[in-house]
């Protein structure tokens, strides 16, 4: 599910912050299961959500902008 919305979006994390917060778990379980070390991203609203759950959830994984990694 790569493809699928972290819950992020611009504002609707803000007008949705419950929504915004599940489908964050959604993506956060399958970065989890996929056993990534890394996750990349060009979307500065997707970084910040992404960062934002893996820094909560205590995890060691890096979240990085598509230009930090290139």
């Amino acid at each position: 599910e790569s493809n699928w919305c972290c819950g992020g979006a611009g504002t609707y994390g803000l007008k949705h912050p419950h929504l915004s917060e599940e489908i964050l778990e959604r993506k956060l379980a399958c970065i989890k299961a996929s056993g990534a070390q890394m996750v990349v991203t060009q979307a500065s609203s997707c970084l910040l959500q992404i960062r934002h759950g893996i820094e909560t959830k205590g995890w060691n994984i890096e979240v990085k902008h598509l230009a930090e990694l290139l």
